[in-house]
């Protein structure tokens, strides 16, 4: 599980590097203007330092690092919603960033679970 993150914050880092405005779109907040998707390529390169610290933490082995980086970076897509709701219905931002709260929190319980026996 704790991999699939990782992989899917790579995916949003080259999808924003490569694609802002489709990025911005997928997110629920269309770019005012073409030369606003730098901002989506700031956040690329964030989502890219994202998972490679997820990675580095799972090549290291140790559940209570990653505990600790997931259950932080759980602020991010409550945050978003909560900005998306305001732009698009509570169902968009729920079915977008909803589903990654739920996925982080099933993640956090794994985590929960399996801290300590990987040593």
């Amino acid at each position: 599980m704790t991999a699939l993150l990782g992989a899917f914050m790579a995916f949003l880092a080259i999808r924003g590097a490569l694609d802002p405005v489709g990025a911005a779109h997928g997110f629920g907040a269309d770019l005012a203007a073409p030369l606003d998707g730098f901002f989506l390529q700031v956040k690329a390169d964030r989502d890219l330092a994202i998972a490679a610290a997820i990675f580095g933490l799972l090549a290291y082995r140790r559940a209570t690092p990653l505990l600790i980086l997931v259950g932080a970076l759980l602020l991010a897509p409550i945050g978003d919603a909560i900005l998306v709701t305001g732009r698009h219905s509570l169902g968009y931002a729920l079915a977008v960033h909803g589903s990654a709260v739920a996925y982080g929190l099933a993640l956090l319980a794994v985590l929960w679970r399996t801290r300590g026996q990987a040593r």
